[in-house]
């Protein structure tokens, strides 16, 4: 009798403590329904079930839809683990050790009126995430006129210890939080007026940043790009195959965003750059790199860059009736050190240096040492380098289409070592001629016998055969005109004045 008294017990209290867990899961799950209604007052915010399980801590929200004015999001699933209930009745504080979202699908229309703009400072709550997890999510951000400025079609993360408050969220990034690990696939961004970026896949995490299959692509066809600008302008396409940083970091000091990272690696990259010099000239002034890099907005700290297996093209239009003009670099090799913009006012400013190794048109190795310092507003610069044999073949790609002349013969050797700053340069060049001359071409192309007869007799006998070192070249910078343009009219002089 006695056993079964006690059984009888077990059971009543069993059913005591069921039925508590009942009652207080009902409640809790009223205070999540009015804390959700009480935070998004203005918004429409709707889900299928939602289920509080007190005991073990959990709750669960399926086939959520919300909208808020300019951003649309909806998910299958919205796990929340090992939450703190007592607190959130108590103060108000959200703690929680997990959050699992499954599917979201994120769009959010750029400027559009948001109905649900709040000022921070009522924002009262500590939220603690010890780690949010989302599977298979899905973005887009559409511009005013509806045309797509970023998507991504797979997102997957995972971020730990995201705390948010009051004053964080008056921050450029408005939360803080620790390890993190985000896998991209097929990212999509409208990067300018002109361009487009598409990345296959994208790796983010505390240690490395990794993309694979990079591709900067113009949306328009060289006629139809030539349509949209009013002068010359570059159009790019580059395709990279894996590019990467190491240990990189990144936030905001005041308004300015800031990168750091112990290395960059690119592989495999092929560039292809073309510009339309039928058009007018773009006659603003153009920064040489360390004053570009000085001035920028996004405040960067690489120690150093390395460049692997890469393709360099460059191609001119200088009339219609003419080919293209082109000079490429095949197997691009470069090591750069301390490109950064970031504490400009150090003593010990470190001096940014450039080393490549290139094979030029596919048939002589071409080296160049290039340093400047960024915080040098005399943007003070030295440039060196050395190529081997340069035979008509690797010239005339670029001579006949831009000026008009065909060389024969060789350039041997050919070594240079210039300075400069943003308003003159200077140097020295070096030539080792064989057998060279100039033929002067006709409109078709043919050869002009007597142009050709004149132009060489400008052209010393001894660099024909035979080496000629000129020194005290001196050019005077057009500031309109890019670097390179720079450093080619002082090659251009020194072989002027090495033959004539």
């Amino acid at each position: 009798m006695k056993y079964k008294k006690g059984i009888a017990i077990v059971l009543s209290v069993a059913a005591g403590i069921c039925l508590g867990i009942f009652i207080l899961n009902n409640v809790l799950e009223k205070k999540v329904a009015e804390f959700l209604s009480e935070n998004f007052p203005n918004e429409t915010l709707t889900y299928k079930t939602l289920d509080v399980n007190m005991l073990f801590s959990e709750l669960e929200l399926c086939e959520i839809y919300f909208t808020s004015g300019n951003q649309k999001i909806s998910t299958q699933k919205l796990e929340v683990n090992g939450i703190h209930f007592w607190q959130l009745l108590m103060d108000g504080k959200v703690e929680v050790q997990s959050i699992f979202i499954d599917k979201p699908q994120i769009t959010y229309f750029k400027g559009a009126a948001d109905s649900t703009e709040k000022e921070t400072d009522t924002f009262k709550r500590n939220v603690e995430i010890h780690r949010l997890e989302i599977d298979d999510g899905h973005f887009a951000l559409f511009g005013k006129e509806g045309n797509r400025i970023f998507s991504v079609k797979r997102l997957d993360l995972e971020i730990n210890d995201i705390y948010l408050d009051g004053e964080t969220l008056k921050r450029k990034i408005p939360f803080d939080y620790g390890k993190h690990f985000v896998k991209i696939e097929n990212l999509f961004c409208d990067c300018d007026e002109y361009h487009n970026i598409q990345i296959a896949k994208f790796y983010f995490s505390n240690k490395k940043i990794r993309a694979k299959n990079l591709e900067l692509l113009p949306k328009y066809s060289r006629p139809e790009f030539r349509k949209k600008v009013s002068h010359e302008r570059d159009i790019y396409n580059l395709k990279i195959a894996s590019l990467s940083f190491d240990n990189p970091k990144f936030g905001f000091n005041a308004e300015n965003l800031f990168f750091t990272s112990t290395l960059l690696r690119i592989e495999g990259a092929d560039f292809k750059i073309y510009r339309d010099k039928t058009l007018p000239d773009d006659t603003r002034y153009k920064e040489l790199y360390s004053e570009k890099l000085r001035e920028a907005k996004l405040k960067l700290d690489i120690k150093n860059v390395e460049i692997s297996e890469s393709f360099i093209q460059y191609q001119e239009r200088i009339k219609f009736d003419r080919s293209l003009g082109t000079v490429a670099f095949y197997d691009v090799n470069a090591e750069i050190s301390n490109l950064t913009n970031r504490n400009l006012a150090d003593e010990n400013f470190p001096l940014t240096k450039v080393n490549v190794r290139a094979h030029f048109m596919n048939t002589t190795d071409l080296y160049v040492n290039w340093e400047f310092r960024v915080n040098d507003e005399d943007e003070r610069f030295t440039i060196s380098g050395n190529a081997g044999k340069i035979p008509p073949a690797a010239m005339n790609p670029f001579f006949v289409p831009a000026m008009q002349i065909k060389a024969k013969g060789n350039l041997d050797a050919l070594y240079f070592n210039f300075g400069g700053n943003n308003i003159r340069g200077n140097g020295d060049l070096r030539v080792n001629y064989s057998d060279f001359k100039i033929e002067v071409l006709k409109k078709n192309g043919d050869k002009n016998k007597f142009l050709s007869a004149i132009a060489n007799l400008f052209v010393k006998k001894s660099p024909k055969n035979g080496t000629v070192t000129t020194s005290g070249i001196a050019v005077v910078r057009d500031q309109t005109k890019s670097f390179w343009n720079y450093f080619w009219t002082l090659i251009e002089e020194g072989l002027l004045k090495s033959m004539t």
